[in-house]
């Protein structure tokens, strides 16, 4: 019998336990702990797989129910985890196609035929199991968007992932948590009118505008009334 899909892991109401907030120490230990994890595997030259892993188990749609998720994961075999990632990104693809291209680097892996899928799907169980045990499901699972967006995850792990090399040959360098929020507040120090625009040229995967959007939230104002425009030279980190 199939295990059930992550998209429908929690089908029903179920009672949580209240999630801890997250620091972002917690985060920089479980990207240290993901780098380590695929670097044992053969894939350790694609970076792009264990960001893809992170990021769709912090977009799985249903929230507030870490544990139950956990569960799914833990009763999946390896095969039907692989094929659960992937509806993570269907659901995405389908419910914002607009943004299809821009994660599509995040998503290629997933369309790629080779011989070795029991090595592929092997690989991928690794770092799932250290981002559950890490709590990436607690960090990104509340249903509230200010609770899920406190932390910065996918900065961390690219930056864990890529070698000292391809870091300085991109110029790409993780921005402290601390700076992005102090840029944030300088940049709104109050509600800015609804419909302006932000452009960040050199984004990298969008801390500064994840902190931006936490501020605005703070001052009670809604990011999706606002404009973004991030660019990157790097196409994996702006996914």
């Amino acid at each position: 019998m199939a295990t059930p899909g992550l998209v429908g892991a929690v089908a029903r109401p179920t009672p949580a336990r209240p999630l801890r907030p997250a620091r972002h120490d917690d985060v920089r230990r479980l990207a240290e702990a993901v780098a380590e994890a695929w670097r044992s595997t053969p894939y350790r030259s694609r970076p792009d797989i264990p960001l893809s892993i992170v990021a769709s188990l912090a977009l799985i749609p249903s929230k507030d129910c870490p544990d139950e998720i956990a569960r799914t994961i833990a009763g999946s075999c390896d095969t039907h985890l692989l094929r659960g990632l992937r509806e993570v990104w269907v659901h995405h693809w389908v419910q914002r196609p607009e943004l299809a291209p821009a994660f599509g680097p995040l998503m290629a892996w997933l369309a790629e035929d080779g011989p070795d899928a029991e090595d592929l799907a092997r690989s991928v169980r690794k770092v799932v199991d250290v981002c559950v045990r890490y709590g990436l499901l607690e960090m990104t699972g509340s249903s509230d968007a200010y609770r899920r967006s406190q932390v910065d995850v996918l900065s961390w792990t690219l930056t864990e992932l890529r070698s000292p090399g391809a870091r300085r040959l991109l110029g790409e360098f993780h921005t402290p948590p601390s700076v992005t929020q102090l840029i944030a507040s300088m940049t709104a120090d109050g509600l800015p009118p609804a419909g302006e625009r932000f452009l960040e040229p050199s984004g990298g995967s969008g801390g500064l505008f994840r902190a931006l959007a936490q501020r605005i939230r703070e001052l009670g104002g809604d990011p999706a009334d606002y404009g973004w425009v991030l660019v990157d030279i790097d196409a994996l980190a702006a996914a």
